[in-house]
């Protein structure tokens, strides 16, 4: 991106360790951590400063039933992010074992990598992140609807259907963000 004269504050890096973070520090305008908790937030503003960008993602599913929920989550979260070192290294910098990152993933796991429940528990799970030092948090709904995606087909691909939408409103009206 140098050598594309891309100002570096218009850059931001999909980093989850301490390394990375120091490089989006560094050479970017913020950090978008990818399947990740509050605390994982609160460490990564104290890595990046004040004045980076931080974006973390957290997934969502709006149901109060916690088992339908893990049902929901656990494959998009077991395929491909259970199997890839790096995903696995920070959860483990997390607090989180082995075990809870054996085969399908702890529940403990999932209900910190998943929020469930009514909407104004998801919203205190999302604001979590925003009182960790986000500047915003990126929303991931995972609903009923998914499809394989054909080159890996273990990994499930969101459908994006009415209800999808639906819970996206919720969630807005919840968050009081729609107009």
């Amino acid at each position: 991106l140098d050598i594309y004269l891309v100002p570096r504050d218009r850059r931001a890096l999909a980093a989850l360790g301490p390394k990375m973070m120091q490089l989006a520090h560094d050479r970017t305008g913020g950090a978008v951590p990818y399947l990740v908790t509050a605390e994982h937030t609160h460490r990564a503003r104290a890595a990046l400063g004040p004045r980076k960008f931080l974006a973390p993602e957290h997934k969502v599913v709006l149901t109060t039933d916690a088992a339908h929920a893990r049902d929901l989550a656990r494959p998009r979260i077991k395929h491909p992010y259970l199997g890839l070192v790096n995903y696995r290294n920070n959860l483990r910098r997390l607090g989180f074992t082995d075990d809870d990152l054996a085969e399908n993933g702890s529940d403990r796991l999932i209900d910190a990598l998943a929020l469930h429940g009514t909407p104004a528990d998801v919203v205190r799970g999302l604001r979590a992140h925003l009182h960790a030092g986000a500047d915003h948090v990126q929303i991931q709904v995972i609903g009923e609807q998914a499809t394989p995606f054909e080159a890996m087909p273990d990994v499930l691909l969101q459908v994006y259907d009415d209800a999808i939408f639906r819970t996206y409103e919720t969630l807005a009206d919840a968050l009081e963000i729609l107009p």
